[in-house]
């Protein structure tokens, strides 16, 4: 019989062997594929930021915001054949440069009309409408030498060219307005080697150096203080240049040794020195001041070579090195892209303008149109002294060409180390090379450490931090860092900010010159001097047709019904709202005090109550302006006269200064005044309003060796005024809110 075979018997660990390794398999191949992600994830992140850190990013990109860019290569190459070969500009290669013959100064964009962009933004219909270039040339090869500036474009294919000229200014600038450049520099250093030649002796002795051939202890003749007919009365261009030991911040080291150089006409050989100043007295010639010298008639200067060097910066020793690493990538909140920003709420373009620095263009909260441009238009300082070269040395730095001092932001000192960075790109002194500054724009948000908004009541907490983006650009000039801030509140507010640092420009002391500066050692001394930053506010509230009032704050006085004296007064406070109806009732003096709100509006747009949904403009600053018109340079800057301006729009009034205006007070090229004084209707109008900010310096021994920002803060705001419903800010991620427990709280008295 058979044997019946036993079933065998299943072992019970195999069964749990099997699904350990089903399962080790499974989370291998999941956390290998959650690995595959993140790097993948990680990998696409990093190339997203470093693109949008990339010039090229930002300048090949295309789209409806890429009107506002900077030139690209193409279209740089495409001017510079077309002007090559425009035998009208005389120009054979842009390698070889003379004063005599036809110089290209500078190229940068030239955007189309407003109402073109505006219609083209609003509808997005392509094409795109045309960008130009603008080009300043320095004719010299012409007589009369001159400089011309022309429009050129369209930049997709270039076809022609012609003057720029406007209403206010008709024709060509002269030759002697010129922009300060390289070439300058180039010719004055042939009379230093006529100066070197005759008292290379002196200065050897007086300042232990000399110009050439001095191997560490050398002089230098960089800085200048310009001479402008409007204070020499004389048709010329003199330039009084200084003379410092050759080390780092230069500045700091003068020594008593000025040159006055004639410099007008664009024949070079024609050039001399008409003064030289040394020791305290004003000689004619170099020989002159040799001759004297030898002869013991001069009183002797003598300054020893500091023990700063060129290459080892003595005043940051045993600083830490601000060049940090970045460990963290935050979570960005907004995104740059093609110089176009958005944040929370907030859209606009950035543009940095070759001649004029930073700009903003078609900014918008919740979708509403603040303005279409907040841009830099100028910056002057007044410097002030005994000493001619203190006493006239005004400078506009327009002419110095801002956009190209915005460079080389260092993370962890002047921006956070997460920032996103933004170059920019331009085209000047001569060649038609795109030239491209690294990070001439950092964004970056960061709370204030302040409370946006709060209330605490018996039941309930709400409230907010307030969180900001910040675009900040930094003009390094000569001895001043000019820090420029635009701020974005998500409360719907925006300020522009300005302030200072670097160090500042001290002068041989003399006991006349105490009435101006103290001193900051035995050689030194730092005069008072005011700076000013001029902006343009094309604000649109809503459409182009907008009106501006005034809120007038006074005091009102009436019979007081709650008191039992007969005739007994009380007062209070009220406003009265003023519609400004002209240009000229638009003004508002930089030497006064206004305690008026500034409202803009378009009267088509109106809350439930029929008040108009507004925009405020709150100007915050250093009002006083302390040189009287048309004396000296004024007329040059008579943007300043203003804390507040309004005018209607005029496309041939882009700008309230020129490049030209260090030197042309005695024929302004742009002249702002003339904008209102033809006092136009700003009543339902495109509406610009041109703000001043002022700060008066006094330097004291703790702005040495750098001035800091902390107290030199000016700024002004637009304010959404019954714009919204209710606080934009309200429904925010950054908002606190809690439930307090009444019962806990009296259960624990």
């Amino acid at each position: 019989m058979d044997k019946v075979p036993q079933k065998r018997e299943e072992d019970p660990t195999r069964k749990w062997r099997c699904f350990a390794l089903f399962l080790l398999l499974f989370t291998f191949f999941v956390i290998a594929g959650m690995a595959t992600v993140v790097i993948y994830y990680e990998i696409i992140q990093h190339q997203s930021r470093d693109e949008q850190n990339s010039p090229n990013f930002l300048h090949l990109q295309s789209g409806q915001h890429s009107l506002f860019r900077d030139l690209n290569t193409d279209e740089v190459t495409a001017i510079r054949n077309y002007i090559l070969n425009q035998p009208a500009f005389n120009i054979t290669n842009d390698t070889n440069f003379s004063l005599g013959k036809c110089y290209v100064f500078l190229t940068e964009v030239y955007l189309p009309n407003k109402s073109d962009i505006l219609t083209f933004i609003e509808t997005n219909q392509n094409p795109p409408p045309c960008r130009y270039a603008r080009t300043v040339l320095f004719r010299g090869d012409l007589q009369p030498p001159r400089v011309e500036e022309y429009i050129i474009g369209p930049l997709r294919n270039i076809t022609f060219h012609r003057i720029l000229v406007s209403k206010h200014y008709q024709k060509s600038v002269p030759f002697l307005f010129r922009p300060f450049s390289e070439l300058d520099h180039s010719i004055m250093n042939n009379i230093l080697k006529i100066v070197e030649y005759n008292i290379r002796f002196i200065l050897q002795n007086s300042y232990e150096a000399s110009f050439y051939d001095c191997q560490h202890h050398c002089l230098k003749a960089e800085y200048f203080s310009p001479m402008a007919p409007s204070v020499s009365g004389k048709d010329v261009r003199l330039v009084w240049y200084w003379t410092h030991h050759d080390v780092e911040d230069y500045l700091l080291y003068p020594v008593d040794l000025f040159l006055l150089v004639n410099m007008t006409g664009s024949d070079s050989s024609a050039y001399k020195l008409e003064n030289i100043w040394y020791g305290g007295k004003l000689y004619d010639s170099p020989e002159q001041l040799a001759a004297e010298y030898l002869a013991g008639k001069t009183q002797k200067s003598y300054i020893p070579y500091t023990k700063r060097t060129k290459n080892k910066n003595v005043m940051y020793a045993n600083r830490h090195n601000i060049y940090k690493t970045n460990v963290l990538q935050p979570l960005l909140t907004f995104n740059v892209r093609n110089n176009h920003i958005e944040y929370d709420s907030w859209k606009f373009d950035i543009h940095m303008s070759t001649s004029r620095g930073p700009s903003l263009f078609n900014i918008k909260f919740r979708d509403v149109t603040y303005a279409y441009e907040v841009s830099l238009q100028e910056i002057s300082i007044f410097h002030n002294g005994y000493k001619r070269w203190m006493r006239y040395s005004d400078m506009t730095y327009s002419g110095f060409l801002l956009g190209t001092k915005a460079r080389e932001l260092v993370p962890g000192a002047d921006c956070p180390e997460m920032s996103t960075f933004v170059d920019s790109a331009h085209v000047f002194a001569g060649r038609f090379d795109l030239k491209v500054f690294p990070n001439s724009f950092c964004v970056f948000e960061q709370p204030t450490g302040m409370v946006l908004r709060r209330h605490y009541s018996s039941s309930t907490y709400s409230g907010s931090e307030d969180t900001i983006l910040v675009l900040r650009t930094i003009l390094a000039i000569f001895n001043y860092d000019h820090v420029i801030d635009f701020v974005f509140h998500k409360n719907g507010i925006m300020d522009v900010r300005t302030s200072y640092s670097g160090y500042p420009l001290p002068t041989i002391y003399s006991p006349e010159e105490t009435r101006y500066g103290f001193r900051l050692n035995e050689h030194l001394v730092a005069n008072i001097h005011q700076h000013s930053y001029h902006f343009k506010v094309d604000i649109d509230v809503f459409s182009q047709t907008n009106r501006f009032e005034t809120f007038d704050i006074g005091p009102k006085i009436q019979n007081s019904d709650w008191v039992i004296k007969a005739f007994e007064k009380y007062e209070q406070i009220k406003f009265t709202r003023t519609l400004k109806m002209t240009e000229n009732q638009a003004l508002f003096k930089s030497c006064s005090k206004s305690d008026s709100f500034f409202i803009f509006y378009d009267r088509e747009h109106l809350t439930l109550y029929k008040d108009p949904k507004a925009i405020r403009l709150q100007v915050r600053s250093q009002e006083t302006n302390f040189v009287s018109e048309n004396i000296g340079n004024e007329a040059s800057v008579s943007w300043k006269r203003y804390m507040l301006a309004v005018s209607k729009i005029h496309e041939d009034e882009r700008s309230s200064s020129s490049i030209y205006s260090t030197w042309d007070a005695k024929e302004t090229t742009v002249n702002f005044q003339s904008y209102i004084d033809d006092n136009e209707s700003i009543i339902d109008q495109d509406l610009v309003a041109w703000v001043t900010l002022s700060a008066t310096h006094i330097p004291h021994r703790e702005n040495y060796p750098l001035t800091s920002t902390t107290d030199n803060n000016q700024h002004f705001s637009l304010i959404p005024f019954n714009l919204f419903d209710e606080d934009p800010s309200v429904n925010s991620v950054d908002t606190v809110t809690k439930s307090i427990n009444v019962k806990k709280q009296q259960s624990e008295r």
